[in-house]
């Protein structure tokens, strides 16, 4: 969904398309009741990371997007539990 998502916007689309991603990425994590609340919230800024990364070019290449994701979560877990 993240990468159906991310690809549909490009670089130069409007605010409002960005934030329509963000907010359905809200709207996911939302209605996700199988996990705890702060897993969801680390899945949460570790997605909305890479939409801030897409959104400021800052990254292009979505052919390793799960690769990404998953590294991405890990980074927010570490930090939740070690860094913080």
């Amino acid at each position: 969904m993240l990468k159906a998502a991310i690809e549909n916007c490009n670089p130069h689309s409007s605010v409002r398309s960005w934030a329509t991603v963000s907010k359905e990425l809200d709207r996911l994590a939302a209605g996700q009741t199988s996990c705890p609340y702060y897993e969801k919230q680390l899945v949460l800024r570790a997605s909305k990371g890479i939409l801030h990364d897409f959104r400021y070019g800052l990254r292009r290449d979505t052919c390793s997007l799960e690769e990404v994701v998953v590294e991405r979560y890990f980074q927010e877990v570490y930090r939740f539990y070690f860094e913080e």
